[in-house]
């Protein structure tokens, strides 16, 4: 038995050597290099397992990773974008909480760094995969960057909350800022109405892009102070459709306040639209105010449906039919039947 655990001994110290001369002793720079060198990759269950590689690199050697994105022109860096793209995409994955946080401040330090406005293009959109707050406020400076002004909205609306939705706000206070429009929709795309005064003001633009930016975001605000600003737009366009979509939007405005139990307000616009649009120029806002009318009354708008059957437009009244068979109600039928059954209105709908 000595034997055998002196033995047992003298083969294990020979195997040390081995083992420690298998451990891992490339450089950071050669695992980085090796790393990238193997992207882009189209098996998933590989390219996991280089996520996971990246992860180990730490923090110095995703810094490093970054660091070779380099200006379009100066050289080919599309193996270390491949990679900086997939892990963007691996650590916006639930349950990898720590690493999308260090990934984050790597990028927003990338940014920072560089002054190249491509580059700081390419870590924004990473930093809407993986942004937090954190992301909202370092990008924040650049809302007035011609350049990098609708990648850093992007990035700051894809991280959405109240942080957010209040620097975006904020921003709509200078008066000469290059990406208004984008700022609006993307508040539009909040419902906020945090800047409802601030739309007021952007709607008397000379832009039609940003007349309906604004229009837009004051529809979807459902601001009381929004109202009187899209129905004078509207009733200047005759509720006919122009590039700023003042009519639409006056329409949206409505379907807002229907949401918000605002329905004595969303009456008197759809009644409107129904009764001001009937020619061929503006008829599509009737159709539209009447199927609003439809989702938010459900059976009580047969009433409005049956006298639409009988408008001289072959498609309004078309749709008119169309919205009654999307009411999932027996009286539907029952409504039907007693309206054509009475002399006036004898024989079938008209098509």
């Amino acid at each position: 038995m000595k034997v055998r655990s002196i033995l047992a001994a003298l083969l294990v110290m020979m195997m040390l050597p081995a083992v420690s001369f298998s451990q891992d002793k490339r450089t950071l720079e050669t695992k980085i290099a090796d790393l990238v060198a193997q992207f882009p990759v189209n098996d998933l269950v590989y390219l996991d397992k280089l996520m996971n590689d990246m992860s180990a690199l730490g923090e110095e050697g995703l810094a490093r990773i970054c660091d070779q994105v380099i200006p379009a022109g100066t050289g080919d860096d599309t193996r270390f974008r491949f990679a900086v793209e997939s892990y963007s995409r691996f650590v916006s994955g639930a349950g990898r909480d720590a690493e999308k946080q260090l990934w984050e401040k790597i990028c927003i330090s990338a940014i920072a760094r560089k002054a190249d406005p491509g580059i700081r293009d390419f870590f924004m959109k990473q930093l809407q995969l993986t942004g937090s707050d954190k992301t909202a406020e370092a990008l924040k400076m650049l809302i007035a960057d011609k350049e990098n002004c609708s990648a850093a909205i992007s990035a700051i609306a894809s991280v959405g909350g109240r942080t957010a939705e209040q620097i975006l706000a904020e921003s709509l206070k200078e008066k000469d800022l290059p990406c208004a429009a984008a700022i609006m929709n993307a508040l539009a795309g909040m419902n906020s109405a945090l800047a409802v005064n601030e739309y007021i003001v952007w709607a008397k633009d000379a832009s039609p892009n940003t007349k309906a930016a604004a229009y837009n975001a004051l529809a979807r605000s459902g601001s009381p102070f929004a109202y009187p600003v899209l129905l004078e737009a509207a009733r200047s366009l005759t509720y006919r459709w122009d590039r700023t979509g003042a009519t639409n939007a006056l329409l949206d405005y409505a379907i807002e306040c229907g949401k918000k139990g605002d329905v004595k307000t969303a009456d008197r616009i759809f009644s409107l639209l129904m009764n001001k649009c009937n020619d061929k120029l503006n008829i599509q806002y009737k159709t539209a105010a009447l199927q609003a009318y439809t989702d938010l009354y459900g059976i009580s708008a047969m009433p409005e449906i049956l006298k639409a059957a009988s408008h001289p437009d072959n498609k309004f009244r078309n749709a008119a039919i169309n919205m009654s068979a999307s009411l999932d109600d027996p009286e539907v039928v029952k409504l039907w039947i007693r309206h054509y059954g009475d002399p006036e209105h004898a024989g079938r709908p008209r098509r």
